[in-house]
């Protein structure tokens, strides 16, 4: 499990930059529009809440990994993290659709 996380890890790397990078691409130009929207808070407000979960996820919980039995319940922390996660990360795909309509 702990090879697969760790190529996975470094390719989610490459995947955060060129998000990062091709979303100030589109940001930039619009920013005065962009910013009046009702939904534009919510969207970095979510980034930064996903980009938190992540050291903490791996500062914490990950470091044990190598503990986790493939007959036990995921630790609560991983649960936790990964709702964490996929929750923020779904509320800044629906708070970046809505900067069209609100």
């Amino acid at each position: 499990m702990t090879s697969a996380a760790s190529y996975l890890l470094r390719l989610s790397h490459l995947g955060f930059v060129i998000a990062a990078a091709t979303g100030m691409a589109m940001f930039l130009p619009g920013a005065n529009l962009i910013a009046d929207r009702g939904s534009a808070p919510w969207k970095p407000g979510l980034i930064l809440l996903a980009g938190l979960n992540i050291p903490i996820f791996h500062r914490r919980t990950y470091r044990r990994v190598a503990d986790w039995d493939a007959d036990q319940p995921t630790p609560v922390a991983a649960r936790c993290a990964a709702v964490i996660s996929l929750t923020s990360w779904a509320g800044v795909t629906i708070a970046g659709r809505l900067l069209a309509y609100t």
